[in-house]
This record gives structure tokens, C-alpha cells and sequence, in this order.
């Protein structure tokens, strides 16, 4: 007996009391009432009402409620399966207007119950928890961009205008002037050595090619509106010419108008670094080229030491997050976590999507721009360095996004009444629009006759 007064009259969804606001999501989810079945039984008067509450507490007790306006209720379902409790009340409040804000008070009233009382009475207060977590971290977040990037020197267009710079491409990717029927020379030639001549990328946030820095993170700005996606490398100088390719030292990431933020992370003082770009243009945006551009910077004495070497361990947590070149094409710019390596625990992601570019280059029915069949020279992705491509061997399509390109198709095309294609529901059966599926007669080959066996021959 005494159990059984412990047992709650009803469990209900979301629970009564101080109620998290991610449950209530914007106030379009279904709430459920699940009373007692062996106390209660539904009625054919069964029904539930809601109104905003105002409730009065007094030293950190709740004393009275003073209702303040009845809330519409779009729909209730009494649940008597015996799939599970067999006693389930479901209903949907009309709280998406104004049900969402901090400190919303509901009273919920459940009437024409069959029991010890006919009526239950419900009281919501929804609070905002995780949200507060959120927003703590996207201010933070905020602050941290808006302290990087808020420099006016970082984005001072100069006002000289640029010289065009052509991409360093080899003699042989030139294809030879063919003689035109006048017998003058004719202007055409290969994609590579057009993309050369017209690519231009601008220096806005550091005129100087040479720089030298007492900070390990530098931060400059580049545009480039003739360049589709743009990549950078690091390179630290040895003695002797020799060089050594510093991995995940660099990101870059595109802006609007043609912009483009670089970073670069110095592992060591008291070294020489070279920065370097691979650029592809808008016709051939999965095909990056060097780039003639470059910068030389110089670690200062006082510039703060990452790694005592190249071969510490600490380089495989080293630099920053690996971004594809498709989240320049698509305009997504990550902007938390930018480091390659997180901590265990709860983490804070934050992304920018421009609608308008990603829909662009999602559009359905667009097939992506194929590469060359053949060119004089490849840049691998891995150290940067330039190669001879094989000139039999026909180069691979630009990489493309399955899933993304598809939810943005889809998100374009909505509200478009388009045709449809008609399944098939079963095998040799009507199809969905009624029609009978015509079955094609099976060649099967005659049975050939058997073959009479001749008469042994009998010795004479």
C-alpha cells in the first residue's frame, strides 16, 4: 500500500517541473500524458487545455498561479493499445509563436478521467540550459574572430592597381601554333597556359615579400577574384638549398568579393620559412597550380618555439584542420575549431555556409568541369612539388560531394512539381500509375529430338 501511494498519478513528456528548452524545440513537438492505467480509464469526455501561467513564489516556494491566456491545442490521440502502457494521451499545444522564450509557464489540464478524480493538472516552466552553454561559446567564438580579423590593415585594399602575375607552367604545355589556312599562326592554345596567363591574385595585408615576425601565427589576406580555390604550403629553409615541407603549417579559406584568409603557423625561431601557392581558376576549379607568388618570412629571436624539431613527437598533433578545396568552391568557412587536434570532451563547432555560392555550384542537372586529358606536369598534394603526369594515362574528374550536392539540389528545386518516375511495386504485377507491366516472351531454344541409335553390327 505504501508503494503504491509513491507512484505518480501520471509520467509525462516533457516532464513537469523545469523543462530544458532543446526539449521544446521551437514548440512543434508532440507532449504526452501517460496516466496510470490501473487508477484511471479514458472517457468518451476525455480532453486536455493549457494556458500561460504567472506563478508567484515566496521564499523559493511556489504559492499561487494566476492564468493569463488559454493556449490553443491543434490536435489530442488517446492511446489504448496494449503495445506498451496502454494508456497514452498525446496532444499538441500551440506555443510556436511565443513558446519558445525564456521562462514560458504552462498550466496543462487533463479532464474526463474515469477514477478517484476526473481531472490532472500539469504545470510547465521551460528554462534554457544547454542554450546557455551555446551562446556563451558562440560569443567567445565571436570575440575571437571579430579580435583576428578586425584589423583595417588586414583588409586595406591598395590603391596601385596589381600587376597580372601568369602561373609558372613549363614550355612543353604549350601547344605549338598550329598554321591557319591564310598560312598565319593561330592563337589557340592548351587550358593550362590560358589559366596562366589570366589568374591574378592581389596582396592586400602585406605588400612586402620578405617579413619578418616575432609571433608564431601570421595572418594576411589575399584577392583574388579570378581564383576559384586557393591552397598554401610552408616550407622551411635549410642550408645547401635544401628544403622541408612543414605539414598542416597553413590554411586557407575564402571570403566574399574574392577575398581570401591565410594562415600560416611557425613551428620554429630562428628560421627561414617560404610560403607558396597553388591557385585554380574558376573553369578548372579542381586543378591547383603554382602560383608565382610567394612570401619569405623570418622567425625572430624573440618568436615563440612549437617544436624543438621536425622530428619531435608533438608533430602529429602539429598545425591546423585539413579543409578540402571543395569548401572554397561550395563557400563553407569553418571558423571553430581551426586547430587540427581537439581535446577529449565536449567540443564547439561553428561554420558559415554562404547559401548563394553552394546553391550555384549545386545546381541539378550541371555536370562538374572535367580535366585535361593529358598535361606536361602534376603538383602533388603531399609535398607540394611539381612532376611529370603520364601522357597516356588520362587524369582523374574533379572530386564532387555526393550527399551535399544532393540536399542543396533538392533544396532548390522545392516546391517545383516535377515528373516523377513510376516504380515497379511487384514482379510481373500492375505498376504504381495502374498500368500492367508487359512481360517479354523468354527465348527458350526447342528441345531437340533424340537421336536413334544405330544397330550394332553383327560379325559375318
Amino acid at each position: 500500500a505504501a508503494a503504491a501511494a509513491q507512484r505518480p498519478d501520471a509520467v509525462c513528456f516533457p516532464p513537469t517541473g523545469y523543462v530544458p528548452r532543446f526539449l521544446v524545440g521551437d514548440g512543434r513537438i508532440p507532449w504526452t500524458i501517460m496516466p496510470d492505467s490501473k487508477r484511471f480509464q479514458p472517457t468518451h469526455q476525455t480532453h486536455v487545455r493549457a494556458w500561460r501561467i504567472r506563478v508567484e513564489r515566496s521564499g523559493g516556494l511556489e504559492v499561487a498561479a494566476e492564468r493569463l491566456a488559454e493556449v490553443a491545442v491543434r490536435g489530442t490521440a488517446v492511446d489504448c493499445s496494449p503495445s506498451g502502457e496502454p494508456f497514452c494521451i498525446v496532444f499538441w499545444p500551440d506555443i510556436s509563436l511565443g513558446g519558445g522564450e525564456e521562462g514560458l509557464q504552462l498550466e496543462v489540464l487533463l479532464a474526463g478521467l474515469r477514477g478517484h478524480t476526473s481531472e490532472l493538472s500539469f504545470f510547465y516552466e521551460v528554462r534554457r540550459f544547454a542554450d546557455r552553454m551555446l551562446d556563451r561559446c558562440f560569443f567567445a567564438e565571436a570575440a575571437h574572430l571579430r579580435a583576428e580579423l578586425g584589423e583595417p590593415g588586414l583588409w586595406a585594399v591598395p590603391e596601385a592597381p596589381p600587376q597580372k602575375q601568369s602561373i609558372a607552367t613549363p614550355a612543353s604545355a604549350a601547344t605549338p601554333r598550329a598554321a591557319s589556312p591564310d598560312g598565319a599562326a593561330s592563337s589557340r592554345t592548351t587550358p593550362i597556359l590560358m589559366l596562366g596567363q589570366s589568374l591574378l591574385l592581389e596582396r592586400i595585408s602585406h605588400q612586402e615579400a620578405s617579413i619578418t615576425v616575432q609571433q608564431p601565427d601570421v595572418t594576411m589576406s589575399m584577392r583574388g577574384p579570378e581564383v576559384a580555390a586557393l591552397k598554401a604550403d610552408l616550407h622551411i629553409m635549410r642550408f645547401g638549398d635544401e628544403e622541408e615541407l612543414v605539414q598542416r603549417a597553413c590554411q586557407v579559406q575564402r571570403l566574399a568579393d574574392g577575398f581570401f584568409w591565410v594562415r600560416a603557423k611557425l613551428p620554429m625561431a630562428k628560421c627561414h620559412y617560404e610560403l607558396r601557392f597553388r591557385a585554380s581558376s574558376h573553369g578548372m576549379p579542381g586543378q591547383l597550380m603554382r602560383h608565382p607568388l610567394k612570401y619569405r618570412i623570418i622567425a625572430g629571436e624573440h618568436c615563440q618555439s612549437l617544436l624543438s624539431s621536425l622530428d619531435s613527437p608533438l608533430v602529429t598533433r602539429y598545425g591546423y584542420a585539413v579543409l578540402s578545396s571543395l569548401a572554397q568552391l561550395y563557400g563553407a568557412v569553418v571558423l571553430a575549431p581551426l586547430a587540427y587536434s581537439i581535446f577529449p570532451g565536449r567540443c564547439y563547432f561553428l561554420a558559415y555556409v554562404d547559401a548563394g555560392t553552394a546553391l550555384a555550384e549545386a545546381r541539378p542537372g550541371v555536370a562538374p568541369t572535367p580535366r585535361p586529358a593529358s598535361q606536361a606536369s602534376s603538383v602533388d598534394e603531399r609535398d607540394g612539388k611539381e612532376r611529370p603526369a603520364p601522357s597516356r594515362r588520362r587524369a582523374p574528374e574533379m572530386p564532387n560531394t555526393t550527399l551535399f550536392s544532393k540536399r542543396l539540389a533538392v533544396w532548390a528545386s522545392a516546391g517545383s512539381d516535377g515528373p516523377q518516375a513510376v516504380q515497379p511495386v511487384g514482379r510481373g504485377a500492375a505498376w504504381q500509375d495502374g498500368s500492367e507491366k508487359q512481360q517479354r516472351p523468354s527465348k527458350m531454344a526447342a528441345p531437340k529430338e533424340p537421336r536413334t541409335q544405330r544397330p550394332a553390327k553383327t560379325a559375318r
